[in-house]
């Protein structure tokens, strides 16, 4: 509401790209290898198609319905050519996946609901993301929770410098201090690639 053109458009697109990776994230670490360049391909469109179409804060839930649908964008970005058999071999794979984010995998139900209002992340504040009820023993649910917190942080950054080149907010400067860090490296095959999309900033920038 506070930003138009360009810049209104800069936040949406790191809205989705930060989605997208955090998204990405989750299923590498609940299956323990990264998503296929296909199953990439189709989380980015339907992201898309989900943030246009839905009111409000979506779950994953919500993302995995988009799929089921069957959209056209969807269906010419897997190339089925209007046979059911061939979208259902590209998607079910992925939609598997995102139904065991919800319930049953490796991540338990932490994604599965929507957090407390509360909770709301404010950017003009210090925060910490307290993660000590997750158990050592739920390495994957620790991992996710850290690269979760890191997403929402670095994005809040972002956002706020962008606030501020459009002289709507005062300039701040962040400290964002990533503890634990060996706990999410540790948990699998393409991990590092995942953290360093999720937590990269533009190096050139004060932060």
């Amino acid at each position: 509401v506070r930003l138009s053109g360009s810049l209104k458009e800069e936040v949406l697109t790191e809205a989705h790209e930060h989605t997208k990776a955090l998204m990405v994230a989750l299923l590498t670490i609940s299956r323990r290898v990264p998503p296929s360049e296909e199953e990439e391909i189709i989380l980015d469109t339907a992201l898309k198609i989900l943030y246009e179409k839905f009111d409000g804060v979506p779950l994953i839930s919500d993302l995995s319905q988009v799929i089921a649908e069957k959209p056209t964008a969807l269906r010419n970005a897997v190339l089925d050519r209007g046979d059911d058999e061939r979208y259902a071999d590209s998607t079910d794979g992925l939609r598997k996946s995102l139904n065991g984010l919800m319930s049953g995998g490796p991540l338990g139900t932490m994604f599965s609901r929507h957090t407390r209002p509360e909770d709301k992340f404010d950017i003009t504040r210090s925060c910490v993301f307290d993660l000590s009820a997750i158990s050592d023993t739920l390495p994957a649910q620790q991992a996710a929770g850290l690269l979760a917190s890191w997403s929402t942080g670095f994005a809040g950054v972002k956002v706020a410098q962008i606030l501020a080149d459009a002289g709507l907010e005062p300039r701040r400067n962040y400290n964002v201090v990533l503890d634990e860090l060996w706990r999410a490296l540790r948990i699998g095959r393409g991990i590092v690639d995942r953290a360093d999309s999720l937590t990269r900033l533009n190096r050139h920038e004060v932060v």
